[in-house]
C-alpha cells in the first residue's frame, strides 16, 4: 500500500486537554524543520497549565464524570469551613488541657489525650463492624452524615473548657465522633472517587483530590494564623464565627452531595426507579433519581426500608406465615405479612444466580410491595396452605431494557446482599414435582 507524502509548509495546531495550546509552521521536505511558532505560551498560560496538571486528573474533563467539577468546588468550600471550625475547636481543647497554664499537670494532660485517642480507636473499630457494608451502598448519605458529626465534634470541643468537671468525657465523645468522621468520610470518599473515575484512573483522581484538599487546607491555615490571635480571647466572637462556618459547612456539603449523579443502582435509587416505572411505565432519568434520593443513612432505616432482604437464609424464613411465593430457577421470593405490620419479602438466591437474577428478584419483590403482585389461594383438605404469587402486566425484561436505554449501569449493583445461597437436589425416594408445581413454588 503506497502513501503520498506532502512536501511544503504545514500549519500544525497543538491541543492540550481539548484546548488549543499553540500553533507551528513546519517546512516538510523529507524531514520536519520548524520555521516558527504562531504564539509561544505566555507566563500566565504556563501557570494555568501548571494548575491543570497539579490539581486536575489527566484527560480532564473527558476522564471524569460530568458532576466532577460541581462536586469538587463545593467540596473545597466545605473543606475550608471545616478547617476553620476545626482550628477553633482545637484551640478550646488545648486551653482545656492546660496549655499556657502554669498550674496544669503535664501528666494529667497526657492521660487525657491518651484516653481521648483510645476512645476514638475503639469507636472506629466498632463503626467499621456495624456500618461497613452500608458505606458502599449509601456513600452519599454517609458522606453527609460524617460531616454533620464533624461539626458536632467541633462544638463539643468548643464547649469543653466551660464544663471542667466533664472535660474528659466531652473530649472522649468528641474523639468518638471524629473516629466516625474519619472512617465514614474516607470510605465514602473512595466510593465517590470510584464513581468519578471514567478512564481507569482511580489513583490519579484520588491523588488530585488530595492535592486540592491540601491546597484548601493550606489557605485555611493562613486564615487561621491571622484569625486566632485576633479572636482567641473574645469568646462571643469565637462562638459566632463557629456558628457561621458550621452553617456554611453543612450547606456546602449538602450542595456537593446533591451535585453527584450516580449511575449505579443502590437500594434507594432502585426503589425510586421501580416505583416510578410501575406507576408511569417509564424509567426516570439519572439526575431526577439522584435529586430524589434520601440522604438519611440506610443503617438507621435498613436496606429497602426494612421491607426486603436479599440473600436471606432459608432456615430463617420457613416458619413465617402466611406466605406468598414466587419462584424461578435462580431465586425464590417468600413474602410474609402480619396484621398491623408492613409486608416483608425474603429473597432466597440460588448458588449460581447472576447480577441479572438479583435485579430481577429485587424488581418483583418491589412490585409485590407496591401492590402489583396478586395472590392465588391454594388449599388442600379444606385448609389454606399457601398463597402463591403471580403478576399481571409486570414484565422485568421490558423494565431491564428500558433501564439500559436510560443509561443506568446494569452489569453491577450496590445492593446489600447477604451471603446465603441454596442448591436444591431431589431426594431419590421422593417423587419429582411437575413443572407447574415448581413454577408456582409448591416445592416449598
Amino acid at each position: 500500500m503506497s502513501s503520498q507524502r506532502f512536501l511544503g509548509t504545514l500549519r500544525v495546531t497543538e491541543y492540550y486537554r481539548s484546548k488549543r495550546h499553540s500553533a507551528f509552521d513546519i517546512q516538510h521536505h523529507g524531514h520536519g524543520t520548524l520555521l516558527g511558532m504562531e504564539r509561544p505560551p505566555t507566563l500566565y498560560q504556563r501557570f494555568i497549565l501548571f494548575l491543570y496538571t497539579a490539581f486536575l486528573p489527566v484527560g480532564y474533563p473527558a476522564s471524569v464524570t460530568k458532576d466532577y467539577w460541581n462536586y469538587q468546588v463545593w467540596d473545597s468550600f466545605q473543606a475550608f469551613c471545616s478547617s476553620v471550625t476545626g482550628a477553633l475547636g482545637m484551640h478550646a481543647v488545648l486551653r482545656g488541657v492546660g496549655v499556657g497554664d502554669e498550674k496544669a499537670s503535664v501528666l494529667a494532660a497526657s492521660l487525657t489525650w491518651l484516653l481521648r485517642d483510645g476512645s476514638g480507636m475503639i469507636a472506629q473499630i466498632f463503626v467499621a463492624w456495624l456500618a461497613g457494608r452500608h458505606l458502599d451502598t449509601d456513600c452519599k448519605a454517609w458522606r453527609l452524615t460524617a460531616d454533620v458529626f464533624n461539626d458536632l465534634a467541633t462544638w463539643l470541643e468548643l464547649m469543653s473548657p466551660d464544663y471542667e468537671p466533664f472535660f474528659l468525657a466531652i473530649v472522649c465523645m468528641s474523639s468518638i465522633l471524629r473516629a466516625i468522621v474519619g472512617l465514614a468520610g474516607t470510605a465514602s470518599r473512595t466510593a465517590i472517587t470510584q464513581h468519578q473515575a471514567l478512564s481507569n484512573n482511580l489513583a490519579d483522581v484520588s491523588a488530585k483530590d488530595a492535592a486540592q484538599e491540601t491546597l484548601v487546607n493550606f489557605v485555611a491555615l493562613l486564615w487561621n494564623l491571622v484569625m486566632l490571635p485576633l479572636v482567641s480571647k473574645r469568646r462571643n466572637v469565637v462562638i459566632a464565627l463557629c456558628a457561621i462556618f458550621t452553617m456554611l459547612h453543612i450547606q456546602c456539603n449538602y450542595k456537593a452531595i446533591r451535585s453527584l449523579r450516580f449511575r449505579t443502582l443502590n437500594e434507594k435509587r432502585f426503589s425510586l426507579i421501580v416505583r416510578s416505572y410501575l406507576a408511569t411505565g417509564h424509567v426516570p432519568g439519572i439526575a431526577e433519581v439522584n435529586l430524589e434520593e434520601s440522604l438519611w443513612p440506610s443503617l438507621f432505616t435498613r436496606p429497602f426500608n426494612g421491607r426486603m432482604s436479599l440473600g436471606a437464609s432459608m432456615s430463617a424464613v420457613l416458619d413465617k406465615k402466611p406466605n406468598w411465593f414466587y419462584a424461578t430457577d435462580s431465586f425464590i421470593l417468600r413474602c410474609s405479612s402480619r396484621r398491623g405490620t408492613k409486608p416483608h419479602v425474603d429473597v432466597l438466591l440460588a448458588i449460581d444466580c447472576s447480577i441479572h437474577d438479583i435485579l430481577e428478584a429485587a424488581f418483583y419483590a418491589e412490585a409485590f410491595l407496591n401492590g402489583q403482585g396478586k395472590n392465588r389461594l391454594i388449599s388442600s383438605n379444606g385448609e389454606m396452605d399457601h398463597l402463591y404469587l403471580f403478576y399481571d402486566n409486570v414484565d422485568f425484561h421490558q423494565f431491564y431494557m428500558t433501564l439500559q436505554s436510560s443509561h443506568w449501569v446494569v452489569n453491577e449493583h450496590s445492593f446489600i446482599v447477604h451471603d446465603y445461597r441454596y442448591s436444591a437436589i431431589p431426594m431419590t425416594d421422593c417423587p419429582y414435582a411437575s413443572d407447574d408445581e415448581y413454577a408456582n413454588g409448591s416445592l416449598f
